[in-house]
């Protein structure tokens, strides 16, 4: 029992963090994060791919569980979210190229996600990928949201055939029908588990707080928390599973890796340069909120199948919002420069003309032919050794010649720079 049971569900859990380490310890510059990317896209794209015979033999069954798919997951719940959250990237990317004639080819594909996404029958994972959809038309822009969103509703309110009857033959689902007419409708028997285990979940949290009851304690005090016997030993909500299990401090730090994930694909969905990064932005924000959605139906982040995909995608993210906020650096050192340099100059000419007033005002010092104060050839040219010198430090200091060529050659080369990485990204577009 504890070499079979007890330390291999310790060792699923610390299996995606030993992963994350590695991802890290390999994708370090840009372009290993953006070959990394395709590379899980083609992975994600193989898996579904390879459930397409399970769906074509559990088609026309009599029953919604019969004809359920289960995925290389063998959970039919874990497998949608888990095919939700990944195919949202490649929307993203089809969204942001969208008016390139090649991103087109991807659309069969997405056909056969949707049918694969259905067949699975998971409520949750539906919500959440429509969540994801939205979230990806609003980063796109609000105009181009706005515009499909009503697309949408009017085609389905002239045409509501278009809506799948399995989707609404599973959401209807939700509440059974009784025989008789004076008793009112109940929850299907999935739901009312659920609605149990979060409620026992919850009392667990408000007894202990801070540090829950254990790690895979859950199964164990159940019993005592439950209204009545039930089979499940889930809460069927990572929320609520960290909550019960390890303290409200973890349930913190869980929201907070997702809400990072989501601002680093805010930053980079503003990036005008490179789209593919852009593309790269709204699909890991989108997932991530995804991801967010189904985790609240069900423990999802638990099994490393499920979840390495997320945090391969959270590192790619990090290397390319890494690489944006250094241009941002370099780009507002290079703007604030002449600024400082300007103020520089200014004060310098208002000196120099207070210098002129006070000659003007005192007979002995010397006046030239136009009556103006004329500096010395020296004088004037420490002002402009000065001025160079505070294109970048604000406080002007003493420098030799070889330090301001240095300098001169540092602050051309920084330009260059600049300018070499917006051709190679126009190249590129």
């Amino acid at each position: 029992y504890l070499r079979y049971t007890e330390l291999l569900n310790y060792k699923s859990w610390i299996d995606q963090f030993i992963l994350f380490f590695i991802a890290v310890s390999c994708i370090r510059d840009v372009q290993t994060a953006k070959r990394a990317w395709v590379y899980m896209m083609v992975g994600s794209a193989l898996v579904v791919i390879y459930t397409v015979p399970e769906m074509l033999e559990k088609m026309g069954r009599s029953t919604i569980e019969k004809s359920r798919i289960e995925g290389p997951h063998r959970q039919s719940n874990n497998f949608g979210g888990f095919v939700a959250y990944t195919t949202l990237p490649l929307v993203a990317f089809f969204v942001v190229f969208m008016k390139d004639i090649r991103a087109w080819l991807i659309t069969p594909y997405f056909l056969v996600c949707a049918k694969i996404l259905i067949t699975t029958f998971s409520r949750g994972a539906y919500l959440a990928f429509a969540a994801g959809c939205l979230f990806s038309g609003y980063l796109k822009s609000g105009r181009f949201l706005a515009f499909w969103v009503l697309f949408a509703v009017s085609v389905v309110a002239i045409f509501p055939q278009v809506l799948p009857e399995a989707v609404l033959a599973r959401m209807e689902s939700v509440t059974e029908t009784q025989t008789s007419s004076a008793t009112p409708e109940q929850l299907d028997r999935s739901s009312e588990v659920r609605l149990i285990m979060w409620r026992a979940a919850s009392r667990m949290i408000l007894e202990d707080p801070i540090f829950g009851k254990g790690f895979k304690a859950f199964p164990k005090l159940k019993e005592d928390y439950t209204e009545q016997f039930v089979k499940e030993s889930d809460p069927h909500s990572m929320y609520l599973y960290l909550g019960s299990q390890m303290g409200l401090p973890a349930v913190v730090l869980f929201v907070y890796i997702m809400g990072f994930m989501v601002y680093m694909g805010y930053r980079l969905s503003r990036s005008r340069i490179d789209r593919f990064s852009r593309a790269i932005g709204i699909g890991g924000a989108s997932a991530a909120v995804c991801y967010s959605i189904v985790c609240i139906f069900g423990s999802r982040a638990v099994n490393p199948d499920f979840t390495l995909y997320f945090w391969t995608y959270f590192v790619v993210m990090a290397v390319l919002y890494r690489d944006l906020i250094l241009k941002d650096v370099s780009q507002a050192e290079l703007s604030g420069a002449p600024k400082r340099l300007n103020a520089f100059l200014a004060q310098s000419q208002k000196k120099r003309e207070q210098a002129a007033q006070n000659a003007e005002a005192a007979p002995s010092e010397r006046i030239g032919r136009r009556g103006k104060h004329r500096k010395s050839a020296r004088a004037e040219r420490a002002d402009a050794d000065q001025a160079r010198q505070s294109f970048f430090d604000d406080e002007p200091q003493e420098l030799s010649q070889r330090q301001r060529h240095k300098l001169n050659r540092a602050t051309k080369r920084e330009k260059r720079k600049v300018v070499k990485d917006r051709l190679s990204a126009k190249r590129r577009r």
